[in-house]
């Protein structure tokens, strides 16, 4: 069982920047998803996450990150590309 760690960046007042006092972050198992959600974060890795260049610049984007055996593996694209059981995930806190 794959967990994925989830971040959302971005946004009108750059949530998850450097700078920024609040992080939206969440947590999902692989076999919680359905397959077509599984596929489609499989599909993201495959292409690793090469985030289209005319995003607007308030737009979200999701940092998906998994443990792999040789280490981290984390890809980054736009909130339309994101499953909607990956982003029910996100949980905004204050640090």
């Amino acid at each position: 069982m794959s967990k994925l760690k989830i971040e959302r960046i971005g946004g009108l007042a750059g949530f998850g920047s450097q700078n920024s006092r609040l992080r939206s972050v969440g947590e999902i198992n692989m076999d919680d998803l359905s397959e077509k959600d599984k596929k489609t974060v499989e599909d993201l890795f495959a292409s690793q996450g090469k985030v289209e260049k005319n995003l607007s610049m308030d737009a979200f984007r999701y940092r998906i990150s998994r443990m792999t055996p040789e280490g981290m593996e984390s890809v980054e694209d736009s909130e339309e590309k994101i499953p909607s059981a990956i982003k029910q995930t996100i949980k905004d806190q204050i640090i």
